[in-house]
C-alpha cells in the first residue's frame, strides 16, 4: 500500500482524473516538490497544485502528508486553477494481516465555488479515494515486476534522480497568493440543476 501511495508512474495507471504528475525536485531523503493537476467536474474548471511531500515510517506505520508550496519552474497554467493543499496525506498501519488506511484532506480549491457544492463534495471524496486505492494495490505487484520492480527511491533514495532544491526556486505559499485575477474564473450552476450534481456524483476524486 506504502508503494503504491508513492509510485507516480503507477498512479498514470489507475487515477483516472489525473491529467499530470511529476516530482520537481528533492529537499532531503523524505521530502521533494512535485505537481499535481486533475480534472474536475463541469462546469468547475480542473485543479493543479504543488506540493512539497513529505514522508516517514516506523515498524509497521507509514505516513506520507503534503502541503503547498509555490516553484518556479510550475507557475500558473491556463485552463486550470491552482488549488492549495493546507494539509492532506495518508496513514499506513499493519494490523495483523490486513492494514488500516487513514485519508486525511485539508484542501482549498480556490476559484468561486458556491456553498452546497463544497458540503456535498465533502461528503463523496474521501470514500472514492480510499476505494480506488484499494482497487489499486490489488494490482499493484504484477505491475511493478513488469516495470523496473526495484526502483523505489521512497525506500531507497539513493535512487532518485531529482536535481536538489535551489532556494530561489520556491518559497512558501500565503493564503492570499495566488489569487483573483492570479486565477482562471468559473461559473458553476445552481443545485436545482442535476448536471452538476451528476457530474460531481460520477467524477469526484481529487
Amino acid at each position: 500500500m506504502y508503494d503504491v501511495l508513492h509510485d507516480g508512474d503507477y498512479r498514470r495507471c489507475w487515477d483516472e482524473n489525473m491529467f499530470d504528475c511529476y516530482e520537481i525536485c528533492q529537499l532531503d531523503r523524505c521530502n521533494d516538490i512535485g505537481y499535481y493537476s486533475i480534472k474536475c467536474p463541469k462546469p468547475m474548471k480542473n485543479r493543479d497544485f504543488v506540493t512539497q511531500r513529505s514522508w516517514s515510517w516506523k515498524d509497521d506505520n507509514f505516513i506520507i502528508f503534503n502541503h503547498s508550496v509555490h516553484h518556479k519552474s510550475a507557475p500558473l497554467q491556463k485552463g486550470f486553477i491552482r488549488g492549495s493543499s493546507i494539509l492532506s496525506g495518508y496513514y499506513v498501519q499493519k494490523k495483523g494481516e490486513g492494514l488500516s488506511l487513514t485519508y486525511v484532506s485539508q484542501v482549498d480549491l480556490k476559484g468561486n465555488l458556491p456553498k452546497w457544492l463544497v458540503n456535498r463534495a465533502s461528503t463523496k471524496i474521501a470514500p472514492k479515494v480510499i476505494k480506488n486505492i484499494h482497487e489499486a494495490a490489488l494490482d499493484y505487484q504484477a505491475w511493478k515486476a513488469e516495470h523496473a520492480p526495484s526502483y523505489k527511491p521512497w525506500i531507497w533514495p539513493e535512487q532518485s534522480i531529482l536535481p536538489k532544491l535551489r532556494r530561489d526556486d520556491v518559497q512558501s505559499v500565503s493564503s492570499e497568493s495566488p489569487s483573483g485575477s492570479d486565477q482562471e474564473e468559473e461559473m458553476v450552476g445552481d443545485p436545482a440543476n442535476s448536471s452538476s450534481e451528476d457530474n460531481l456524483d460520477e467524477n469526484i476524486m481529487l
